[in-house]
């Protein structure tokens, strides 16, 4: 079954890796369990569930959501693998470069 996760943005802060984190551990950043433990989903279908599916939910898929040609290329470059990294780790990934559109638009500067 498709799992979508998304923000409260603007009115929240959009934190994708926290998101992504949180649905893994079904902890928050403050501590709190979200639930009994049979609610948490893989780091892969967070992650999904963040991009495609999100995309999908929007009716938008066919322009956002994956790396493929004639879609926009907007995505981030990680300091660490997501899939491999351990659940309660994911949101101190740091973010190295975020893409929109095909054009960084950050980048952390070395030194």
């Amino acid at each position: 079954m498709p799992v979508t996760i998304s923000s409260d943005a603007p009115v929240a802060e959009p934190r994708p890796l926290e998101a992504i984190q949180a649905a893994v551990t079904r902890v928050t950043r403050r501590g709190h369990k979200l639930g009994p433990d049979s609610l948490r989903i893989s780091a892969e279908e967070a992650l999904r569930g963040h991009t495609l599916e999100g995309a999908a939910s929007l009716g938008r898929d066919h322009e956002l959501g994956s790396l493929t040609p004639g879609k926009r290329a907007d995505f981030v470059v990680l300091g660490a693998d997501p899939l491999e990294a351990e659940g309660a780790e994911i949101a101190g990934i740091p973010v190295l470069e975020t893409w929109v559109d095909g054009v960084v638009k950050h980048q952390v500067q070395e030194g």
